[in-house]
């Protein structure tokens, strides 16, 4: 519905199901119209495809009865078009592409951002000013995100320069660098990250940073932070190693010799002996 018609679209019209029937194609000329037989020129150069619709629908109710009946259009061939895909790609340049395609499906055909290039700050401009900004991340997160960023010809796709970037190790689901924006702190890296992990020793996370010509090393409290609401700000380089909780179980006692079930038993507050026997399932005949 946002793609923008233009000229050398082909547009198919079809009136069926009530008192009339209808079906032709037309062209979009060079200079925008379509020329439709009883009803004159109508411009759509320019508009969304939903507009479009409703602007064909609103001047072929005065033509044809559309009483009871389905009025579609659709777009039978689409238009080349030219952008210019430039910044941090692999192979930039011109590309002629069709215009069904969106931003994402062009910067594919330049080979995508290299190891340089942002996936979180590419824009589209159009005659100077920018359109969009996409950022893979929200596709990546979002299954059900869409790319409906149509193009026009003469676009620019812009690769800005890789952002900040952190790396995360350790117990969390996807350990990787990650891109992060300016404003983002490290629960979204964690997002990123698919979540800590349910082994992850959140008392003490371990930052490796690079300040001031030196390795220096952080530590944290995530608990503590979170009680808190407060923020960590990461720095580009910076280094996060998320432990794993000690196997040491803290909360245990064991009991032993001559009671039916020995073993390790939960060390409760107040647990007295013959509490901890009655767990074993009392004494056996040995004892």
């Amino acid at each position: 519905d946002n793609y923008i018609v233009g000229a050398g679209d082909q547009l198919a019209i079809s009136v069926y199901g009530g008192v009339s029937s209808y079906n032709e194609s037309f062209t979009i000329s060079e200079d925008g119209y379509i020329d439709v037989y009883g009803i004159g020129k109508i411009f759509l150069k320019g508009l969304t495809f939903d507009n479009a619709r409703r602007l064909l629908r609103q001047r072929y109710s005065s033509y044809i009865n559309l009483a009871n009946s389905k009025f579609d259009v659709s777009l039978v061939y689409s238009k080349s078009i030219k952008v210019n895909i430039v910044g941090e790609v692999f192979d930039p340049g011109s590309y002629n592409i069709s215009s069904i395609n969106t931003a994402f499906n062009a910067l594919a055909a330049a080979g995508g951002p290299n190891d340089l290039g942002s996936v979180r700050n590419i824009t589209v401009k159009r005659a100077g000013n920018v359109v969009t900004t996409l950022d893979i991340y929200k596709f990546l997160m979002d299954p059900s995100a869409t790319d409906d960023t149509y193009l026009s010809t003469n676009d620019y796709i812009v690769v800005a320069p890789i952002g900040k970037v952190v790396e995360v190790l350790g117990e969390v689901k996807r350990p990787f660098k990650y891109e992060l924006l300016p404003e983002e702190s490290l629960e979204d890296l964690f997002k990123y990250a698919g979540g800590l992990k349910p082994t992850a020793y959140t008392r003490t996370i371990k930052v490796n940073r690079y300040s001031n010509n030196e390795n220096v090393i952080i530590d944290l409290n995530l608990d503590s932070l979170r009680l808190k609401g407060s923020k960590f700000e990461l720095l580009d380089g910076d280094l996060i190693t998320i432990t794993r909780i000690p196997e040491i179980i803290d909360n245990i006692v064991t009991i032993e010799g001559a009671v039916r079930i020995p073993g390790s038993y939960e060390l409760m507050e107040g647990i007295r002996i013959s509490d901890l026997i009655d767990k074993a399932k009392g004494l056996n005949y040995e004892a």
